[in-house]
């Protein structure tokens, strides 16, 4: 079992950074990777092994070199930042999937045009969408409180600044 507060204060951007010095064998080579200083990266490295309580690289005037334990951390590193490549895939796939639930409030009048005119169209959709047509008795007054995406009318609304478009003399 992994200690909250231990997995908390390890910074992805570290786990990055020492992964790259790994690779590259060196602070400086690293730091142009990113952009960087030298001592920049150096600090980052520093921090990170305190807060682990051990070695991850010996450093001298040739560069540095990963100590065995260092070896082991960077292979769980490896890991970890898989992982998370993994799980940021997936987080945008979701984001550029149709999900979720569409609320259309309106009319009947309304509401039984796009069941029968615009639903079936909508069944072309991939992905997990249910759109949930409510419909409203007497006059509507949106306020805050309502969850809705889209409010449809067949009649003229007395506020011009709730209509997103006429379109009635295409219908």
């Amino acid at each position: 079992m992994v200690r909250d507060e231990k997995l908390t204060s390890i910074k992805l951007k570290s786990l990055i950074i020492a992964k790259t010095v790994d690779e590259l064998q060196s602070m400086s080579a690293a730091a142009v990777k990113f952009n960087s200083h030298q001592p920049y990266v150096s600090k980052i490295i520093s921090d990170l092994e305190k807060g682990l309580g051990f070695k991850i690289f010996n450093r001298d005037n040739a560069g540095v070199t990963t100590t065995t334990m260092g070896k082991n951390f960077i292979e769980k590193v490896d890991n970890i930042l898989m992982a998370y490549g993994e799980l940021d895939n997936f987080i945008a796939g979701y984001k550029n999937s149709a999900c979720g639930e569409v609320y259309i409030y309106g009319d009947d009048l309304a509401l039984n045009f796009i069941a029968s005119k615009i639903s079936p169209c909508l069944t072309t959709i991939q992905g997990d969408v249910s759109i949930r047509l409510i419909a409203t008795l007497g006059e509507y007054a949106p306020d805050n409180n309502d969850e809705w995406d889209l409010i449809v009318s067949s009649t003229i609304p007395k506020d011009d600044n709730i209509i997103v478009r006429d379109c009635r003399d295409r219908l």
